[in-house]
């Protein structure tokens, strides 16, 4: 998962494996997970949250927040997204 600034830091944008998240909610975040999670993705595989800088804290703790409601277990945050093209362009 990877956190962008938007609206002057008021905001983020959420992609999922470098693709914009369809709707762009933490709710449609759950519910994507929540899917993939009963298509069979191991709940104990990791979930890695990364985020640009200007992306507020509580951005963050709300996509931590939702990969825990949605039944991973193994929820980290990365280091830096350094200079990768982390949306798969």
């Amino acid at each position: 998962i990877a956190l962008e600034e938007s609206d002057e830091g008021r905001g983020c944008r959420i992609y999922v494996n470098g693709e914009p998240l369809r709707g762009g909610t933490f709710d449609d975040l759950l519910r994507f997970m929540t899917s993939r999670r009963s298509l069979g993705a191991d709940t104990a595989n990791p979930v890695v949250i990364g985020s640009h800088p200007g992306v507020q804290w509580r951005f963050l703790v709300a996509a931590m927040d939702t990969a825990v409601r949605a039944g991973f277990k193994n929820v980290q945050f990365a280091v830096s997204l350094g200079g990768t093209d982390w949306r798969g362009r």
